[in-house]
């Protein structure tokens, strides 16, 4: 077995603050954070990630041990943002991790530190991904660069589908787990 990495438990799962694996509604997150899940080939080391409704921050936290060099996660909640703070403390995620109140249209207006990224995801219900994607969700994608998109529940995600392809993204990989499907789209 590999040896897991500082923050993680002995699958390489980053650990919340309150010692959980994941306190997320929904189980599609893993379809893109483990071996066999969907699959993104980054080019380098060093890439960027946002994530849109961090919630936790596992993704991000996950992105940044993934090698990740910097991750913005926003959300509009910020008890989130107070709890992401402290999952990422606890990770021993720091600077790299950039968390903050807010969503893609502050993203897009150049309220962070960056307006675009290699890698977005969304770990979200369908119907808050499609309004996502009428708000600009796939502007925050770099040219060549991939989103990944989950928390979808199965009868759900032909809408996120052809939200994503009107906006100009092509279907990489489709994963489920149970109910649960997990997207990768391609700019």
């Amino acid at each position: 077995m590999t040896p897991a990495l500082p923050g993680t438990d002995r699958q390489g799962t980053p650990v919340l603050a309150n010692g959980a694996r994941g306190c997320v509604p929904h189980l599609s997150w893993p379809l893109w954070a483990v071996p066999g899940g969907a699959s993104v080939r980054l080019s380098h080391n060093g890439f960027r990630v946002i994530d849109v409704g961090c919630g936790s921050g596992i993704l991000s936290i996950a992105a940044v041990k993934l090698g990740a060099v910097s991750a913005l996660g926003v959300d509009i909640d910020a008890g989130s943002i107070v709890n992401a703070r402290g999952n990422a403390e606890s990770n021993e995620v720091g600077d790299e991790l950039i968390l903050e109140v807010g969503s893609v249209q502050e993203i897009r207006n150049g309220r962070f530190a960056f307006r675009k990224a290699p890698l977005v995801l969304a770990n979200i219900l369908a119907p808050v991904i499609v309004r996502l994607f009428d708000a600009g969700l796939a502007d925050l994608i770099e040219e060549n660069g991939a989103i990944i998109l989950s928390g979808i529940l199965q009868e759900q995600a032909q809408s996120v589908i052809d939200a994503a392809q009107a906006k100009g993204l092509r279907m990489n990989e489709r994963k489920q787990m149970g109910d649960w499907v997990a997207l990768t789209m391609n700019l």
